[in-house]
């Protein structure tokens, strides 16, 4: 009998062997039919990429605007610092002597046309001098960011234009034309080219017709001129003009304007002369006894200050 049974035994044996291998089998060909894995995948490295989907994600690389630092951006951004800037200025003729500028402080926007104004004795003038480092000063100003000091003043003053209110204070040519044209030539531009543009400068004040004349013919009136085409010339960023329309009748008062208007300077401009401010300036400072007591939009409110 136990012989009998042992050919069964086998085949049952047998077929379950050949259920093993067939499970094993059917394991086997899911195996073969999953991606192959890398060595960078059995190690944790990053899988490799079909083709095309590599250059799917290389073009959307190229077409992702470059990244740049929080701070860059913000640098970037910011507007141009002032023209110029006055921080905490005072200004003493001397060392005991009270201060003729006290404590004063404001900023002049590149491009803004600013009337300093004020009754006389109440600084303009001195004011104006510290801005152009011509007097020494305590706190601080800056020309286009720049901190004015005695280091820097002679640079600063390349990007300046200064109209004093006395214009003989600063002719120094025999000739018109060649006064006009000496900022010009001291910057290195052609004499030829330097002489052109003053000029031009002339003819737009109204004085050309002064070009050949010699400086002690002229009238305070046109020596003011003249000062101011100097001034011009050079085509500074920043005026400092003091007193501009003195000495000039209306109608010259009123093309002094207009042409400053035309300019894209910012500008300083100490007067008198609330009318011309008025057609001039977007904005009214006023001092009195050094001291900054107005900041406004509105000439209105400088005559509301003086009427008695």
């Amino acid at each position: 009998m136990a012989r009998a049974l042992r050919p069964a035994a086998r085949l049952a044996a047998a077929g379950r062997r050949a259920g093993r291998a067939g499970r094993r089998g059917d394991g086997a060909a899911r195996l073969r039919r999953r991606p192959a894995r890398t060595a960078a995948d059995r190690h944790g490295g990053p899988r490799r990429l079909r083709p095309a989907v590599r250059r799917r994600r290389r073009a959307g690389r190229r077409d992702r605007p470059p990244r740049t630092g929080g701070a860059v951006s913000a640098v970037s951004a910011q507007a141009p610092p002032p023209a110029l800037e006055l921080r905490e200025v005072t200004v003493r003729h001397e060392p005991e002597d009270p201060p003729a500028v006290a404590t004063v402080s404001f900023a002049v926007a590149p491009g803004e046309r600013v009337a300093l104004v004020g009754l006389n004795g109440s600084g303009k003038t001195t004011l104006l001098a510290a801005a152009a480092g011509l007097v020494p000063h305590d706190g601080e100003i800056r020309v286009a960011g720049e901190r004015l000091t005695r280091r820097s003043v002679a640079a600063l003053r390349e990007r300046i234009g200064f109209l004093f209110n006395v214009p003989e204070d600063q002719l120094l040519f025999p000739r018109v034309l060649d006064d006009v044209s000496f900022g010009l030539r001291r910057r290195g531009v052609p004499a030829d080219e330097a002489l052109r543009r003053a000029a031009e400068t002339l003819e737009a004040l109204g004085a050309r017709h002064l070009a050949d004349l010699p400086l002690h013919h002229l009238s305070h009136g046109q020596q003011q001129r003249v000062a101011l085409a100097g001034a011009l010339a050079i085509g500074p960023a920043l005026l400092l003009l003091d007193e501009p329309s003195a000495g000039l009748d209306p109608p010259g008062r009123h093309a002094l304007a207009t042409l400053l208007r035309r300019l894209d300077a910012a500008m300083l401009v100490a007067t008198h002369d609330l009318e011309f401010a008025r057609n001039l300036c977007t904005r009214f400072l006023m001092l009195e006894q050094g001291r900054l007591v107005l900041d406004a939009a509105d000439a209105s409110d400088v005559q509301r200050r003086w009427e008695p």
